[in-house]
């Protein structure tokens, strides 16, 4: 038996980047095993079966290479220990593994696969939930008892204990996940979904989003903490700089490095979703930077919160942010009650109080959406979008009877152009020049001027 790491040049991606796969020989037999990334052709060294230098992401692609190499070596090795022949029907049996994983064993193995990952956020939420299943049973049974009875049951253990329907939605979530990925890996055959009389979707509700008014703000800046301790005035800190910087979290707010301002306008990639987020630098918000600056390098961070010289690692870097969150928001909680408000401030009700002011204020909710949602400024292709959706859409309304414009001789078509262009394409483009203003009006970096259309 024979393996190696190949690149998939047969299979390119739609972001030019091709999977990379073992792919293993033996008895004039092949087969290939997916490695769950992929790159650009131009990345990969083939000779040497790795990654190049130069290669986005490097560290974290070879790594899953390397890890997977070694599993399947040891494989290997365990099968030759136990004196069994190395083929493709005993390498890849999952017979035996079906026998003896249980549901414990293989959540450790998630934890322990996230935890090497660097994913401790999810890592976290794994540990949680397989904590919570102990308390209620033993996990050492195999999956094929997790049931709907079980299910419920285990429901109705977690709503005695107290938790809330988004809290056990959570909690399913994790172990529905987990429960797929033992189905897709061949740790047991799934004979039926016991999800799916749950509905975990249906245990989200609704929850109340703790925005606070305009003339609250006011209050909160005008509120003295010259006495205060620092992680009194830090926390009022954070709290106006999300609502000044169109409510950006927490951790983002303690990742930001003066790398990230340029020219009045902070860049930076949202953790959450990796998008890359381009803001107006309020000077208010810059007034605050400028508060917690000292003789620092572009390297370091502006915020107090986290230090690269101790914060190296993720999970340090996940374990100072949760520590510094939860002092701040006591510290807001007392902060609230100090400028008289009846729900305690927090700093993610800094987001949905620039949301809501801006609601208030009379703007579109289309264009609250692109703030919260971070979107870049190269709009012109965002409006061609649009307008031509929207333009469609009143074609088909109005011209119902227009299947294909090629269907159409000369003369009526040139008259349908003009029609579309006054009923659909004009009403269009003055609907999309809305949100244009508006942009505008809020930071200048949005242009007025519309792109060209024609029909």
């Amino acid at each position: 038996m024979t393996f190696k790491v190949i690149l998939r040049k047969d299979v390119i991606y739609k972001n030019n980047t091709s999977p990379l796969c073992l792919l293993f020989f033996h008895d004039n037999r092949k087969k290939s095993v997916g490695l769950g990334v992929s790159v650009a052709r131009e990345y990969w060294n083939a000779a040497e079966q790795k990654v190049t230098e130069d290669c986005p992401d490097r560290d974290n692609i070879q790594f899953q290479i390397t890890a997977t190499v070694k599993e399947y070596e040891k494989k290997i090795k365990k099968l030759e220990a136990l004196e069994i022949p190395v083929t493709f029907e005993t390498l890849f049996e999952t017979i035996g593994k079906r026998m003896d994983c249980t549901v414990g064993d293989y959540f450790k193995q998630i934890i322990d696969s996230l935890e090497k990952a660097e994913k401790y956020g999810s890592a976290s939420k794994h540990k949680v939930t397989l904590a919570l299943m102990q308390r209620f049973k033993s996990t050492n049974i195999r999956f094929e008892k997790l049931d709907s009875t079980y299910l419920r049951e285990f429901e109705l253990f977690l709503r005695q204990r107290g938790n809330v329907s988004n809290s056990i939605a959570t909690k399913f979530s994790v172990l529905k996940s987990v429960y797929n990925k033992a189905v897709s890996e061949g740790v047991f055959v799934s004979k039926s979904d016991p999800f799916q009389p749950i509905k975990v979707g249906s245990l989200w509700t609704k929850t109340h989003k703790r925005a606070i008014a305009k003339e609250d703000i006011h209050r909160l800046i005008e509120l003295d903490l010259s006495d205060r301790d620092f992680y009194t005035q830090l926390a009022k800190d954070i709290f106006l700089f999300s609502y000044f910087m169109a409510g950006i979290n927490f951790k983002d707010i303690a990742l930001l490095t003066y790398e990230n301002i340029d020219h009045g306008r902070i860049y930076y990639s949202r953790r959450k979703t990796g998008k890359m987020i381009n803001c107006c630098l309020t000077e208010p918000a810059q007034k605050i930077i400028d508060k917690y600056r000292t003789d620092q390098v572009k390297e370091d961070y502006i915020f107090p919160i986290l230090n690269r010289h101790i914060h190296k690692t993720e999970k340090q870097i996940l374990e100072r942010v949760k520590k510094t969150l939860k002092q701040v928001n006591k510290r807001l909680h007392e902060l609230s009650i100090a400028i008289g408000l009846h729900t305690p401030l927090t700093t993610y009700a800094a987001r949905h109080t620039f949301a809501t002011v801006l609601k208030r204020s009379g703007v579109n909710i289309a264009l609250i959406s692109e703030f919260l949602g971070h979107s870049d400024l190269s709009s012109d292709l965002r409006d061609l979008k649009t307008v031509k959706k929207t333009a469609t859409a009143y074609a088909k309304l109005l011209f119902p009877h227009v299947l294909n414009v090629d269907q159409l001789d000369d003369e009526t078509l040139t008259k349908f152009k003009e029609e579309d262009t006054k009923y659909c394409l004009i009403p269009a483009i003055e609907k999309r020049q809305i949100i244009r203003e508006q942009c505008h009006h809020l930071d200048k970096e949005y242009k007025r001027e519309m792109p060209t259309f024609s029909i």
